[in-house]
């Protein structure tokens, strides 16, 4: 997670903006949690979150012309984005509407100099999208063009039709959309921070109920990787593009890398470029990637796509290693190392994602389970290249979980009584 992305999580949290527990948005909706920016309405946090709004800005390297805050709340976030970045010698003109027509004085509905040029949107959240959608048509009405949209929090919740209301607008209306952080990002922060591990199940279970982006665990591409950058904290990554994989691929999509969700840098239109983090290398065998390593992987899926595996989110549980593997005609099958607080998770007949694919698991032992691969699954995959020792990423289904954890507390509470 990047500095400015950690600062903004802690921001939000310390003046309550981002909150957990039950709540009903407007779309009617039952969410596990709700974010509030106007509850940093406070020169202290303003001041801090303008910060937040100023580093995303140069991390993503934009150009606009002008700045536009759609009422309520983009009309603060956009005066004090506008008054930070003029701190740092750069001025912009800025103008936000008014919910309704002004019908003296001046009158219409746009307070400040009418949008010019390339117009940066910035905002708190986005949702279904809906807002956005009104900001961006009046500003192309007035003849200027609606480039990017900034916002704290994109829930990655779906749009109207099959994608994300990210993914429409930037579809739709030929834009950039960028977020702070987003539903991915929450839950990385929860799974790290032992403050809110208890919310982690609970937002997975929204993420997979909600998110459109989202993996059927069937690989589609395999791939190399032939740049490896390492930093301080994170890596860069670099991956040849498979022929076809790329296609209408845009910056921001998320990627299943060995069943890790990534985010892509670009369009991907040569390579598959990637920046990951240090959460992300404790937790699954990216950290131990070298140039040649070839990897699995898999575009999101839509609503309208068919479903030949197993819906899973690209969020790893733990890391197995692979402890025998008995070499077939045609088959291969593999024992994997299986640590005791997942054991209840992981039965036979269920589904599990190994590196990304979507796989059956046959028999389960005490600290260990198999599975059996087929002549296409080895294949089209990196499982036909593992040897004894090779760690590898392992995703449980969280309805799974939550059924199996519901289950235990009910029977504690009865035991109890």
């Amino acid at each position: 997670m990047k500095d400015f992305q950690n600062k903004f999580l802690e921001l939000a949290l310390d003046a309550e903006v981002l909150a957990f527990g039950d709540f009903t948005l407007k779309s009617g909706r039952q969410s596990p949690y709700f974010f509030n920016a106007a509850k940093m309405l406070n020169g202290g946090y303003l001041y801090k979150l303008a910060e937040c709004y100023y580093e995303a800005i140069k991390d993503s390297d934009i150009s606009f012309d002008c700045i536009y805050g759609p009422a309520y709340k983009g009309i603060f976030l956009g005066s004090i984005v506008s008054m930070i970045l003029s701190e740092h010698g750069e001025n912009y003109p800025l103008a936000f509407n008014r919910k309704e027509v002004k019908d003296h004085g001046e009158g219409g509905t746009i307070i400040g100099k009418d949008p010019q040029g390339d117009v940066l949107i910035i905002d708190d959240v986005i949702s279904a999208g809906t807002a956005a959608k009104e900001s961006i048509e009046m500003i192309a009405s007035l003849n200027a063009n609606p480039k990017i949209m900034l916002v704290g929090l994109d829930r990655q919740e779906k749009g109207n039709g099959d994608m994300s209301a990210k993914q429409e607008l930037e579809s739709k209306y030929d834009m950039q959309v960028i977020s702070i952080i987003d539903l991915d990002t929450l839950i990385s922060y929860s799974e790290s921070n032992s403050n809110y591990e208890k919310y982690v199940e609970k937002l997975h279970a929204y993420f997979k109920l909600g998110v459109a982006y989202m993996f059927s665990v069937i690989v589609t591409h395999l791939a190399k990787f032939f740049i490896l950058k390492k930093y301080n904290d994170f890596i860069s990554l670099t991956i040849k593009s498979p022929a076809g994989f790329n296609a209408q691929l845009k910056k921001g999509a998320s990627i299943s890398v060995n069943g890790v969700c990534l985010t892509s840098k670009d369009s991907g239109k040569n390579n598959l470029k990637f920046d990951v983090i240090e959460e992300t290398l404790k937790k699954t065998n990216l950290n131990s990637v070298v140039k040649g390593d070839i990897v699995n992987l898999e575009r999101s899926i839509k609503a309208s796509t068919e479903i030949g595996g197993h819906l899973m989110s690209g969020h790893i549980h733990f890391t197995a290693k692979v402890k025998k593997i008995i070499e077939k005609d045609n088959t291969k099958d593999m024992n994997i190392s299986l640590p005791g607080r997942y054991s209840d998770y992981v039965m036979e007949k269920g589904y599990i994602g190994v590196n990304g694919c979507s796989l059956t698991i046959g028999s389960v032992l005490k600290n260990t389970f198999n599975i059996h691969l087929i002549p296409e699954t080895l294949k089209i995959t990196n499982l036909n290249n593992l040897n004894v020792g090779d760690e590898l990423n392992i995703e449980i289904d969280q309805t799974t979980i939550t059924i199996v954890n519901t289950v235990k507390k009910t029977l504690a509470a009865q035991k109890s009584r």
